[in-house]
């Protein structure tokens, strides 16, 4: 009997969505179906952005610049698994949370909402752990 392949949908951001890639691109357990992630162009200033664009496989990568954006590439797929969100500030809803058949995984370095932004160890550091 075949594994069965989860589609995958990834929105992923900063140095770190560059290895969560990676691992999924080596799971034979996941099918991807496309990564989200901002373009060049609209990370100014962003701490730890780096361009998705020269790592993706070129038939997986969509830019987004809001929310909207990503709720289109998920309404290209009609079986999507999961999304997986690592390492954007972007707040996800519609499409994004209900359409997965599993949900959606993300992640965040720090206690949400309470803790926002891109530099979770600066609340760390205040917060002194």
């Amino acid at each position: 009997m075949a594994e069965r392949k989860y589609r995958v949908v990834a929105v992923l951001g900063l140095d770190c969505g560059l290895g969560v890639y990676g691992l999924l691109q080596d799971m034979d357990s996941v099918n991807l179906l496309a990564i989200c992630a901002r373009p060049a162009t609209e990370a100014n200033n962003i701490a730890g952005y780096i361009d998705l664009s020269l790592h993706v496989e070129p038939s997986l990568y969509r830019h987004y610049r809001d929310i909207d954006d990503i709720n289109a590439v998920i309404d290209e797929f009609d079986d999507i698994d999961l999304v997986v969100a690592i390492g954007v500030s972007d707040i996800l809803k519609g499409p994004v949370l209900s359409r997965p058949r599993l949900g959606c995984l993300g992640a965040h370095a720090a206690p949400l909402p309470e803790r926002p932004g891109s530099a979770p160890l600066i609340w760390a550091i205040l917060d002194e752990l």
